[in-house]
């Protein structure tokens, strides 16, 4: 794979930018610093992806918007994988992470928070036609953020000397450090909410790198790594998200009539088939009925096999925009071959990498050039002393 330039770093510009930061802390309160040496957020055994989609299905209850021709069976037999010697659908493979620290906390005479630094990178992979995987010029992005409590929160005077920190940060050509502060206004944790903050960066990150690299959308069509998280991602054409890990929280009504839960919906798609199109049920107080009405889904399974450990490992949830309620012919017809094309992305297998049951070689080759560029923990650690 193609080595990117711009994966570089200069750190003593970042070091340099830190201090600049510290110094203007000390100006208005005390900054304990932690004395554990904690590991990073993303290393921490937590499927964030699979708490994400839970926090989405909070309310369980989807319908079907494709009619299946048994009920009790709401699958499609899909027949043989799509080949990129036939048709070379995908081509752009999108991942992004993030991975943050516990600095120590800030001590202000009214307010006290926990200050997170954190390291978001993305990488779009490009799939030339004899399948070799390239980085772009422009294909790899990395941030250095600071996590801190909303702007509001803080007193007038640091909040002044946090903005001149930010105009210094702009006069750096390198990499710049950025502060990042979160919209809620209260918290029962504070360190959850910052993370939850550089999570929306990290997603933020994604969209433009895709917005960057696939100039032209019918250049071919864009695999994003998780689950479509924000509207701004169903305005970008023929693009879908594959998530290795998904939500046990749903349930399916298939025609008014049969109710489904996950696991039973899942236990009899066998290996190429797929299941009906769904959608999520929102009401109009749902602060994500945008994102819903617009995203249709569906799970996919690529292995089966009894080396697999339960019934819902090798399956996998694509998402895409579907603004019809009703499937047309059109769409279903579009569904059946993004899925064809899928199941002939099995080969090459990344295993034996965790969860390699649901895990397509270009994505992990995705994951793979982050975590390979991302700055050493004990490195990143020494930069902040």
């Amino acid at each position: 794979m193609n080595e990117n330039v711009s994966s570089k770093i200069d750190v003593k510009e970042i070091y340099s930018q830190i201090k600049i930061f510290k110094e203007g802390l000390e100006k208005h309160g005390k900054f304990i610093r932690t004395p554990l040496l904690e590991p990073a957020e993303e290393e921490l055994p937590i499927d964030s992806e699979k708490r994400e989609d839970d926090e989405k299905f909070k309310k369980r209850e989807c319908f079907n918007i494709e009619i299946p021709n048994d009920k009790e069976k709401p699958y499609v037999n899909l027949g043989k994988p799509l080949h990129r010697e036939e048709k070379h659908f995908f081509r752009f493979f999108l991942d992004g992470s993030l991975k943050t620290y516990y600095l120590g906390d800030y001590i202000l005479p009214s307010f006290s928070f926990p200050i997170l630094i954190g390291e978001i990178a993305a990488a779009c992979l490009f799939r030339r036609n004899d399948g070799i995987l390239s980085v772009p010029i422009n294909g790899f992005r990395r941030r250095i953020s600071l996590l801190l409590p909303n702007k509001s929160l803080l007193p007038d005077s640091l909040q002044m000397e946090l903005d001149e920190m930010t105009q210094k940060f702009g006069s750096y050509n390198g990499l710049k450090l950025e502060l990042q502060y979160t919209e809620e206004r209260e918290s029962k944790d504070w360190r959850s909410s910052l993370r939850a903050k550089g999570i929306s960066e990290m997603h933020n990150t994604e969209l433009q790198l895709a917005k960057n690299v696939r100039k032209d959308p019918e250049e071919g069509w864009l695999i994003i790594d998780g689950a479509i998280r924000k509207e701004e991602f169903l305005d970008l054409k023929n693009v879908i998200g594959l998530a290795k890990s998904f939500s046990r929280f749903p349930v399916f009504e298939i025609e008014r009539s049969i109710t489904f839960d996950i696991v039973k919906l899942i236990v009899g798609l066998k290996e190429g088939e797929r299941t009906v199109i769904f959608k999520q049920t929102t009401t109009e107080d749902d602060a994500e009925k945008k994102v819903k009405d617009k995203l249709g889904f569906w799970y996919l399974r690529l292995r089966a096999g009894e080396w697999l450990e339960n019934p819902l490992q090798g399956v996998v949830k694509v998402e895409m925009k579907i603004e019809e309620n009703f499937a047309s012919r059109e769409t279903i017809e579009l569904v059946n071959e993004i899925s064809r094309a899928l199941l002939a992305e099995r080969t090459v297998s990344p295993y034996p990498t965790p969860r390699w049951h649901a895990h397509i070689y270009p994505i992990y080759a995705a994951e793979s050039y982050i975590k390979n560029n991302f700055l050493s923990e004990y490195y990143l650690r020494g930069l902040t002393l």
